[in-house]
């Protein structure tokens, strides 16, 4: 049985998740696609998610459900590379179900196989990193042909928010690691292609997949610090510097970023 005040901390995340979601895309949309995918490549929900199971129960939780946050970090960029290769078969609708399949497919395969180790779910990640990057080198960059419409705005705040609302709730009654899965679901890349794809087309949708994998390193970075200081630091300084970590290395790699987009 869930307590009241579980509840009101979990219905706290639904609203501050959504918000935040919604809030980081409509700011990354102003400057065009690729910061739209430096938006989507952070730690936006699965932060938020990570920060409320351990709000809602205990650092150690939140530990124990980061542990397999590098592994469904490369599921999200499989994600983004599938709808690619899906949409022009099956479009939008189609091409983001097959992505969200494969995404918990593999994702709960790992976690029953006990792939909870963090290094090994950081190489996993940084393999597939690589052959992203190489993958996306040659799509276009091209501005955004339209502003987000407030109900697009309240579409993406209430289903990001019941990503991390779900995370939180699943990790109560189940176990961590299933939480982490939860909280690090795609939901920003999920409304985001489905949005992006119907309202401006395939070429925006893919100059916003072109910025993501680089600022996903800044998501592992997160996911990393979280690892170390959420037990010693405590939830509140450990996202702080998590957070500035990864936007740290948001600022370098968007300094280098010729070197992988000459």
């Amino acid at each position: 049985m869930l307590e009241s005040v579980f509840l009101e901390k979990a219905l706290l995340s639904f609203l501050v998740g959504g918000l935040a979601v919604a809030f980081a895309l409509l700011i990354g949309e102003r400057f065009g696609g690729r910061i739209t995918g430096i938006v989507l490549g952070l730690p936006v929900v699965s932060a938020i998610g990570l920060f409320f199971i351990g709000f809602t129960q205990s650092s150690g939780a939140a530990v124990q459900a980061v542990t397999v946050m590098p592994l469904t970090l490369a599921m999200g960029l499989v994600f983004l590379m599938l709808f690619i290769f899906f949409f022009e078969k099956f479009g939008v609708s189609l091409s983001v179900l097959f992505g969200t399949l494969l995404f918990f497919a593999v994702t709960g395969f790992a976690v029953a196989l006990n792939l909870t180790d963090i290094f090994v779910n950081c190489i996993i990640y940084l393999v597939i990193l690589l052959a992203v990057l190489f993958l996306v080198k040659n799509f276009n960059e091209i501005k955004l042909k339209k502003n987000t419409s407030k109900k697009q705005f309240l579409i993406r705040s209430v289903f990001a928010g019941t990503i991390v609302f779900a995370a939180v709730i699943i990790a109560k009654l189940t176990d961590p690691y299933w939480g982490g899965i939860i909280a690090a679901f795609p939901a920003s890349y999920f409304s985001t292609l489905f949005i992006s794809t119907r309202d401006n087309g395939i070429e925006f949708t893919q100059a916003i997949i072109k910025g993501a994998p680089l600022a996903t390193f800044g998501s592992l970075l997160y996911y990393l610090v979280v690892y170390l200081t959420y037990s010693d630091f405590g939830i509140y300084y450990g996202t702080l510097l998590g957070y500035g970590v990864a936007l740290v290395y948001i600022v370098i790699a968007e300094k280098a970023r010729p070197m992988f987009f000459s």
